[in-house]
């Protein structure tokens, strides 16, 4: 299952349609981090998209409780964002984010292909 942690409603729909449309069967939303622990703490997820601004926290502090207890690879997380800033960005590529998109920048193909990879590698 891929994760999508999104806080806009109609971004995190479109994400999990796209998923789906790119044969990606098993996709769960949540708008929140803790909602997102709760999800991850159940298992059964393969790979995460978090949106770096999310209502109860900053999804960067969400990746780092994410592996420091050991709930995914780092390489397995993904940042889709509108968020650019330079040192968020370097911090989370440095501590082992699988990579980090830029919404409305960055193509939603390739986010869609590194998280088929990324779920087929789990497999």
């Amino acid at each position: 299952m891929v994760l999508v942690v999104e806080d806009h409603g109609d971004s995190a729909d479109m994400f999990r349609r796209l998923l789906r449309m790119c044969g990606v069967d098993r996709v769960a939303t949540v708008s929140s981090a803790v909602e997102a622990l709760k999800v991850l703490h159940a298992g059964g997820v393969r790979a995460a998209v978090i949106d770096y601004n999310l209502p109860d926290r900053d999804g960067y502090s969400l990746f780092q409780e994410i592996v420091r207890d050991h709930l995914l690879p780092p390489s397995h997380v993904i940042f889709l964002s509108g968020t650019y800033e330079k040192d968020v960005i370097a911090n989370a590529l440095a501590t082992g984010a699988g990579a980090w998109y830029v919404k409305g920048v960055d193509e939603p193909r390739k986010v869609i292909d590194l998280l088929k990879r990324l779920c087929d590698a789990t497999s």
